[in-house]
């Protein structure tokens, strides 16, 4: 059965000491809160557990965490004509300054690129853009029109200044955060909750999870891994505590040609879609790695997944 399974997908996890914060409180004493906006292009869920006394205290926080999330996403979106990001892919060839979170970001997608050996590229958005349009006119793209849109792809091309401004060294670049904002967004979101003192939470942004503490039963939070091939169906449940849990695949947004369906994750070494792996799902204590490393993991093949992790 395991053998089977592995040949259909591979869900690959990384997994790191779990850090301390659990919650010392009487789990009969807590309640839960709920609040849901729709943030970033998807619907974001905060959970929390706290004492009934102190439900002005959460009020507050739930207020500065919705405020920190709208504004990392008004720096990052590319929807946005006014963003940093934005502003920063019209910028080329002038060094433009941004601001901590975007510089932030930037440096640990290079790190994170380094870290994957390419398999993780926010610079991919041109073949991404290519490929989305072909499929638009029901063809495949030629090999000329890879190789061109590749020639500004790869992290060497953005250049991070020590004043905390970038600059994009080829024409035609464009970058796309897609892969690790939300995540960096649901890490400020827990850093917003514990700073006000609420350390048992769980927040979900369109499925990048972050779990506080534990669960307002006063056990670790149960994350249920979805089955790619029947979405209806859980293949495990994993139990944590203070981690990020997140998933990457192919089988909820793609592109059809011909009848033929291809992963809308483009691999930036090679400038087609992946193929192989369906679905990877990354356990770790920082949103916005296991997010990024989420997407590396569906692009490389199964045995380098395994050597990375």
């Amino acid at each position: 059965m395991r053998n089977s399974v592995i040949r259909k997908f591979l869900v690959l996890s990384l997994i790191f000491s779990f850090i301390g914060g659990c919650s010392r409180l009487d789990p009969a004493q807590l309640r839960r809160a709920s609040q849901t906006k729709v943030l970033m292009g998807t619907y974001v869920s905060v959970d929390v557990c706290y004492e009934r006394g102190k439900a002005a205290a959460l009020s507050d926080a739930y207020d500065e965490v919705w405020a920190r999330l709208k504004e990392v996403e008004g720096g990052m979106s590319i929807y946005d004509p006014q963003s940093e990001i934005s502003q920063l892919n019209r910028s080329y060839p002038d060094a433009v300054p941004v601001g901590h979170d975007l510089y932030y970001v930037l440096e640990s997608s290079t790190r994170l690129s380094e870290l994957t050996r390419g398999a993780f590229d926010i610079t991919v958005s041109p073949l991404v853009h290519l490929w989305r349009d072909s499929a638009q006119e029901k063809r495949i793209p030629t090999k000329a029109q890879i190789a061109l849109a590749k020639d500004g792809v790869g992290m060497p091309y953005i250049e991070l200044l020590e004043d905390q401004r970038a600059r994009l060294l080829k024409s035609g670049m464009s970058l796309d955060l897609g892969g690790i904002a939300k995540g960096y967004a649901v890490d400020e979101a827990a850093r917003v909750l514990r700073s006000k003192g609420f350390q048992d939470f769980f927040i979900d942004a369109g499925g990048d999870l972050y779990v506080g503490g534990r669960s307002c039963k006063g056990t670790p939070w149960r994350i249920g891994v979805r089955n790619p091939a029947q979405r209806d169906q859980i293949i495990d449940v994993v139990e944590v505590r203070n981690q990020a849990v997140t998933t990457s695949g192919n089988y909820e947004q793609y592109f059809e040609i011909d009848g033929q369906s291809y992963s809308h994750i483009i691999d930036p070494r090679t400038g087609v879609p992946q193929k192989g792996i369906v679905s990877a799902t990354v356990i770790a204590p920082i949103t916005s790695e296991a997010d990024a490393l989420a997407t590396a993991l569906c692009v490389l093949a199964e045995q380098e997944g395994i050597e990375l992790i």
